[in-house]
């Protein structure tokens, strides 16, 4: 075999090269212990009663417990997140220590507007280690959830003020969730909380349901320290009613009148405008409509319509109430709210729902028969209800206009969409390029009123369709 004397040197050239570069190489006396990566690990991880109850009523205390371990890292915190009706009603993180611990929790699950029940609640547990990237998350199962029941609605309430003086709360009769007072009520006080239950005379029992406020809104509370409900007016307090079902109270605060005089020339054709400011729960008197306004308004926004007043049920905020001259309905919106704070819906197919039941958008935004406000009821949560017809399609758009970079528009396929039976996504296929990512009838779609409920938020993205009575 001949070896040309070029390999030979080029061979000895490299031996000579790694030796030389060897020697100087600066050796550390020890290697650096480079970081184990691990996740915590979630177990044994369930939700119940304080006895470990199955199944409790809103209002009630729950208690949590699991054991959250590590083999290589050390544990730094825990955080348990619940949430009813796409609403976050309990959150606590626990801090933790070394590679393993048993996780207590015991807490009170409040008693929330609008909730009718059973339910499972969505459970959300997050571990999180010493060390970057290392972090677990995970759902509850429903077989470790607890069931949470609506209470059953008492034959009557208190209402307790800060004075101490106690005042019955009666139901109205014919109505199922109403209440009210038949007492005097020129000596009331600030403020006050609405009880189930009293112990020593004119004590709240915090045993039983007890509503107050908590970030301004309306819950039960659990004990002493949860807030009362204030009264805002500067007059005498004649009357306090309380709805239940949506913990709305009217009589704590003047009625907003909401007169048809008021309303000005809009620049709809066709409309009058008047805007406003609105909080959930005001009480709303309208004026110069008749006297049954009960046909004319959004009933998801307007609640507890009787003769010619009503309670507001939106997000706190600036409103624009639109009087369509022709047909008689009063249309709401804010027309400079954009997402998180709002979503819109546009389409064909859409209509008030109210009687006649017309449908009237058009792919538009010219006037208010074009498009949908819809409500917000939790963060990244919106509903509407409206008439549908056959033949619908539509989407949803992060502000009041048509898509762009900073407000993109909701793909219909990016979410799941029940039942599918009613309503489905229009979906993109290579065979026809047809797909615009519109909501499209179900094949057992029929036309009615409907509330859709709408939920953005990231890990959830779901529409749902519910007839609505």
């Amino acid at each position: 075999m001949k070896i040309s004397v070029q390999y030979i040197i080029i061979v000895c050239l490299s031996i000579f090269t790694f030796s030389s570069c060897e020697k100087t190489i600066d050796r550390p006396d020890q290697w650096p212990d480079w970081p184990n990566i691990s996740q915590p690990k979630i177990e044994n991880a369930k939700l119940t009663g304080p006895n470990n109850e199955s199944s409790i009523n809103a209002g009630q205390s729950f208690k949590f417990t699991a054991y959250i371990s590590d083999i290589y890292n050390d544990l730094v915190s825990m955080d348990l997140t619940i949430s009813i009706n796409n609403r976050i009603v309990f959150q606590e993180e626990v801090p933790l220590t070394g590679k393993e611990a048993d996780v207590h929790i015991q807490g009170h699950l409040p008693f929330i507007a609008n909730f009718t029940g059973p339910a499972v609640p969505v459970v959300k547990l997050t571990a999180i280690n010493n060390e970057v990237g290392g972090k677990t998350e995970m759902i509850l199962p429903e077989e470790d959830n607890i069931t949470v029941n609506r209470p059953q609605t008492p034959d009557k309430l208190y209402v307790v003020d800060n004075l101490g003086q106690v005042f019955e709360l009666f139901p109205i009769e014919g109505l199922e969730h109403d209440f009210i007072t038949n007492d005097d009520l020129s000596d009331f006080g600030q403020s006050f909380k609405i009880a189930e239950k009293l112990s020593g005379g004119n004590k709240i029992d915090y045993t039983g349901t007890v509503w107050g406020t908590k970030d301004g809104e309306i819950i039960s509370i659990g004990d002493e320290s949860g807030s009362p409900i204030l009264v805002s007016s500067s007059e005498k307090v004649k009357k306090i009613a309380f709805n239940t079902y949506s913990f709305i109270v009217s009589g704590a605060a003047p009625a907003i009148i909401i007169d048809k005089g008021d309303f000005i020339v809009s620049t709809y054709e066709g409309y009058k405008s008047l805007n406003l400011s609105l909080s959930k729960g005001d009480e709303l008197e309208f004026v110069g409509f008749g006297d049954d306004v009960s046909g004319i308004l959004r009933p998801d926004f307007f609640i507890n319509i009787s003769e010619n007043k009503a309670n507001f049920d939106g997000q706190a905020g600036e409103y624009t109430l639109h009087y369509n001259e022709s047909n008689g309905f009063v249309y709401i919106e804010n027309p400079a709210k954009t997402f998180p704070d709002a979503l819109w819906m546009d389409g064909t197919g859409l209509g008030f729902p109210q009687p006649p039941y017309i449908a009237t958008s058009g792919w538009g935004w010219d006037k208010p028969t074009d498009y949908i406000f819809c409500k917000k009821t939790a963060e990244g949560v919106f509903e509407a209800v409206i008439y549908i017809s056959p033949g619908f399609g539509f989407k949803f758009f992060t502000r009041k206009g048509w898509e762009s970079s900073e407000y993109p528009e909701y793909k219909a396929h990016n979410f799941t969409v029940t039942p599918s039976e009613l309503i489905q996504p229009h979906k993109w296929t290579p065979e026809t390029w047809d797909g615009n990512g519109d909501l499209t009838p179900g094949s057992a779609f029929t036309p009615g009123v409907y509330k859709i409920e709408i939920n953005v938020n990231e890990g959830t993205n779901t529409i749902k369709l519910i007839a609505f009575n």
